[in-house]
């Protein structure tokens, strides 16, 4: 996740600027709407009508609504020149902040939504933080994102101090390399604060799975029927490391084969009064799968 660009903007200008871009567009559909109009008429009034002699329309009248579409110009004319100053130093006047979000995922998240947090100043008040939250739903692995929101109601004239970033997926706060206070960890220090947590706790606990296996790791060597009905004896070490003792399969090269699979398995071991034991399990495969 980076934060791919900022804007400082005049909400009010915006709008206003907005409505006079609304006001020249009606101006020119009014115009085309009347020459089309005009055209008409002509055509009409060339027809031999009385005497026989062709009569053309007189002059061309200009309609209520381009009359209207006319006033509004000039009414937007005057509010650009009185805004001149703010256009030639917006920052001044800024009282809104546009932001784009560049979101990638490397797995599937679903439900997600960002909390954004705009860290600021401006004359004569202390620092402050305003939060945005802004939903973004579901993330496809390795497809860039972009994300937009807008800060509003900030103080005129505010500087932007720095932008906190936090990415949430059902609830879950999701590390990221934008993130002030969560850092991407290894497997093997994500492996030691598990442990660490387990071994706060007192009597005893079973062994808890840590790393699963892949699905298609299981299903390239059995059918679904094998699947279910295999099961293997393990021992958990007291690093979480595994040893696969036995797999009722009577197909010796396919349990070779998934001895070398089963045994990337690792747990959590086993908890006596806070020291990892070494414990023996008997598991179905189909609970070892992500």
């Amino acid at each position: 996740m980076k934060l791919a660009g900022t804007e400082p903007f005049n909400d009010g200008l915006r709008v206003k600027l907005a409505a006079y871009n609304e006001a020249l567009s009606q101006l020119v559909r009014d115009k085309y709407r009347n020459a089309e109009h005009t055209i008409s008429r002509f055509e009409i009034d060339r027809v031999d009508i009385g005497n026989g002699e062709p009569r053309q329309s007189s002059s061309v009248r200009t309609s209520g609504s381009e009359t209207h579409s006319y006033r509004q110009v000039d009414d937007y004319k005057r509010l650009i020149n009185e805004l001149e100053d703010k256009l030639r130093d917006p920052t001044v006047y800024s009282d809104s902040l546009e932001i784009v979000v560049e979101l990638q995922s490397k797995e599937l998240l679903k439900g997600c939504y960002l909390v954004l947090v705009a860290r600021i100043d401006s004359p004569g008040t202390e620092p402050d933080a305003r939060p945005l939250i802004q939903v973004v739903g579901q993330l496809k692995p390795d497809k860039v994102r972009k994300v937009r929101g807008v800060f509003r109601n900030l103080p005129q004239a505010f500087s932007l101090l720095g932008i906190d970033m936090h990415l949430y997926s059902q609830g879950e706060e999701i590390p990221h390399n934008g993130s002030a206070e969560l850092k991407m960890i290894s497997e093997e220090e994500a492996f030691k604060y598990s442990l660490g947590r387990y071994k706060d706790s007192k009597g005893h606990s079973e062994p808890a799975l840590f790393r699963s296996l892949p699905l298609d790791s299981i299903t390239s060597l059995l059918s679904e029927k094998e699947f279910e009905s295999l099961q293997a004896d393990m021992v958990i070490h007291l690093d979480g490391s595994t040893t696969v003792e036995y797999i009722n399969t009577k197909d010796k090269p396919l349990a070779d084969k998934l001895v070398g699979v089963l045994e990337t398995v690792r747990f959590i071991p086993a908890m006596e009064n806070g020291q990892p034991t070494e414990t023996k399990v008997s598991l179905q495969l189909s609970s070892l799968i992500d």
